[in-house]
């Protein structure tokens, strides 16, 4: 009885497996690709408006030097600060290789000090004005650099005469560093600066 009652037991369904979903490599590997795209795309829109907002930036930092130069003929260790350690920013905006864009700038802008500091100790340009174009050469390929410097110095040039028309028509009326009148004209060299970056 017990074989009988073993034999007439139900017997249950099979086990349906779940539902798979078959997926190629060349599908998964298409929306890697759409992923990379997507993701390149919104940096370099990210990029580009930094860029804009640096360069913006940048241009009132110079426009606010000038302004300051031609007041007092002193341009703050701040606002030369705040140039340079705006230049890393700007390389990462532009998406420049450490070596060898980076690098050359660097170079280049420690070799703008370099030289221009002799025209300090000679008296032509002031402490400030000095580490302003430095600073401005950090943002500045070589090309630029150069480019940059030979506007200046034009600028530099047709601003001293100027001063010194303005000098020699006005005697006693315009004062220096100090707030003194007469003796030798100071130039605000920082205009020269700004034009030549700008």
């Amino acid at each position: 009885t017990l074989m009988l009652s073993a034999r007439r037991a139900p017997r249950l369904a099979p086990a349906i497996p779940p539902p798979t979903i078959k997926t190629s490599n060349r599908s998964i590997a298409a929306l890697v690709t759409v992923l990379k795209a997507i993701a390149s795309r919104a940096v370099d829109m990210t990029s580009f408006g930094l860029t804009d907002i640096l360069l913006s930036v940048l241009a009132i930092i110079l426009v606010v030097a000038a302004v300051i130069d031609v007041r007092t003929f002193t341009i703050s260790n701040r606002l030369n600060a705040s140039v340079a350690l705006l230049a890393p920013l700007y390389w990462w905006s532009e998406h420049l290789p450490l070596w060898p864009d980076i690098a050359l700038q660097i170079g280049i802008a420690v070799a703008v000090f370099a030289v221009l500091a002799v025209t300090f100790y000679i008296g032509m340009m002031g402490g400030g004005d000095v580490k302003l174009a430095a600073a401005l050469a950090l943002w500045f390929s070589p090309a630029s650099t150069l480019k940059f410097l030979v506007i200046m110095s034009l600028a530099g040039g047709l601003l001293t005469v100027i001063v010194l028309i303005a000098h020699r028509m006005k005697p006693g009326q315009i004062k220096n560093s100090d707030g003194e009148t007469g003796g030798k004209p100071e130039i605000p060299y920082g205009v020269a600066i700004a034009v030549g970056a700008l």
